[in-house]
């Protein structure tokens, strides 16, 4: 049987509550059709930039931009911007980027598992050979439930990357947490640049214990004699 691998990505700005007063943006999804792009584009970003500039009142920037489960890019808007925008050619949909509250550290009984896993285990056969994308706070990468002692080589099916910052180098990484990332643009966006990183780390990091909590809790490996307090 193959272990599983995990793989860590980590939203800074998932506790996020407010937005800068001063100009009353937020941060909005913008699905674009890209079979729909006029010609006089020779990219796609190019003409996703255009469009954004028709929309607004004064100048915001692309905070991302998306190709691969779907195409559009992020930026922050106001409610005005954004209805505006919505009317223009090739926009599919316009989201509000949603704030999710962290709910609990007692995740069997949230995710209605039992306590006994001998039913449970057995026919899942430990999903092996299964590359998991988690998106949570962050990801700290000494915990034993990461270790990759006996894990096979990564997969070569496997695509991403292992961003490295502040306390998460390359060697961070292993077989068994394959990749991580962070996202922190639309934070810094809502922070009015005002990031702190005596308090959070600008890297995958888990400077909370969420994410780690819920990525172990899913997909970690089996810890010999863990204990509540560590």
């Amino acid at each position: 049987m193959k272990p599983k691998n995990v793989f860590l990505m980590t939203v800074m700005a998932i506790v996020c509550y407010h937005y800068v007063a001063a100009d009353h943006r937020k941060t909005y999804i913008v699905h674009m059709d890209k079979s729909v792009m006029p010609m006089a584009f020779s990219h796609h970003l190019h003409w996703y930039e255009a469009t954004m500039r028709t929309s607004v009142s004064k100048p915001t920037d692309m905070l991302y931009a998306y190709d691969k489960v779907m195409h559009g890019f992020a930026t922050r808007l106001t409610v005005d911007e954004a209805k505006l925008l919505e009317q223009k050619h090739g926009i599919v949909s316009i989201q509000e980027e949603p704030i999710y509250k962290l709910h609990t550290t007692r995740s069997p009984e949230f995710l209605g598992l039992e306590v006994t896993s001998d039913v449970m285990l057995p026919e899942s056969n430990s999903g092996s050979d299964v590359i998991v994308g988690v998106v949570d706070t962050g990801v700290w990468p000494g915990s034993k439930s990461l270790d990759d002692t006996g894990f096979a080589p990564i997969p070569s099916r496997w695509k991403g990357m292992c961003q490295t910052g502040r306390g998460f180098n390359k060697s961070s990484c292993n077989r068994k947490l394959i990749g991580a990332r962070y996202f922190l643009k639309s934070y810094e966006a809502w922070t009015n640049g005002t990031f702190d990183e005596n308090v959070e780390s600008r890297s995958p990091v888990d400077d909370d214990g969420h994410g780690t909590h819920c990525a172990t809790t899913a997909v970690g490996s089996v810890v010999t004699g863990a204990s509540l307090f560590g």
